[in-house]
């Protein structure tokens, strides 16, 4: 089935640039981009490399990145236990009493701001392996936030241009609420025939590994604000395990009923609204994208 072939064919770019010209226009590549991105960052988490054996290659003059791709692994992550090691050995004196949180916060200090490592050699490299991760390094991490914001623009967007009133996370965290989907909607709607009062925006592919981690994100969400919509703008897998209080889909719905109560708090009128997305919003998630699963 499609989503297990890409899972499994989608090892570097090349193959994703390949892939989306078979495919196109039934998947886009913004869909194959982030399927791919998503597996490269299950495997980094799971398989780590011999961390000692690596920086032992270092100091005997091999460079990070070279270290990286004999590893496969992220040369970005790989300065990091390059850095950590350079900062026991400089602290060697109190590397008793240094805490993991301190350590943390000073590797991140160090990679973050190269200029910081005296070691000529190691700061050239740390800005080499910065500059080299296209997946891992904290310009990725710049470009997934950005991605992330614009597509929470964009529902935004859609919700105020069919008069729903609504609250933005930001609204609802300065109100004092703790757990805050993007958008709670401050009078539910229905999409087919479904109750939604919160709205959560995923700029990525719904997986089923990613999604397992956001459900019990999604359920704070229901026992708070009661049903509500998660929507992956790049697609997802159709046969994702979900409860009939969450409804997924991969774009804003193109028509749904706003829903106001009386006084009396009885349910009252109900309007019918369609969204007509502008060609500004001509994104992946205007053509539905759900990929069969695994099994």
């Amino acid at each position: 089935k499609l989503f297990k072939t890409f899972w499994e064919s989608l090892g570097s770019l090349d193959d994703v640039r390949d892939t989306a010209k078979k495919y196109y226009p039934k998947i886009t590549y913004e869909t194959l981009m982030s399927i791919f991105l998503q597996k490269y960052q299950y495997r980094i988490r799971k398989k780590k490399p011999n961390v000692r054996s690596c920086v032992r290659r270092y100091l005997n003059g091999e460079d990070i990145i070279s270290i990286a791709v004999s590893e496969r692994f992220s040369p970005y992550i790989l300065a990091r236990f390059v850095v950590e090691n350079y900062l026991r050995s400089s602290m060697d004196d109190t590397k008793d009493s240094i805490s993991s949180k301190f350590l943390r916060k000073e590797i991140t200090a160090y990679i973050r701001n190269p200029v910081k490592i005296e070691d000529e050699r190691l700061r050239a490299e740390v800005q080499r392996c910065i500059e080299a991760d296209l997946h891992c390094s904290p310009f990725k991490d710049n470009i997934r936030n950005f991605i992330g914001q614009e597509y929470e623009h964009i529902l935004l967007e859609h919700l105020e241009n069919a008069g729903i009133p609504f609250l933005t996370e930001d609204d609802m965290k300065s109100k004092g609420y703790d757990k805050t989907p993007d958008v709670r909607l401050l009078v539910p709607i229905s999409v087919e025939n479904r109750v939604v009062s919160w709205i959560d925006s995923k700029a990525s592919f719904g997986d089923p590994i990613s999604h397992t981690k956001n459900t019990a994100q999604m359920q704070q969400y229901v026992d708070r604000y009661g049903p509500g919509m998660v929507i992956y703008w790049f697609g997802y897998v159709s046969d994702l395990e979900t409860n009939d209080d969450v409804y997924i889909t991969d774009r804003f719905p193109h028509t749904a009923r706003i829903f106001h109560s009386t006084k009396s708090g009885s349910e009252g009128k109900e309007d019918i609204f369609s969204t007509n997305m502008p060609a500004f919003f001509a994104c992946p998630g205007r053509r539905e994208t759900r990929l069969e699963g695994q099994d």
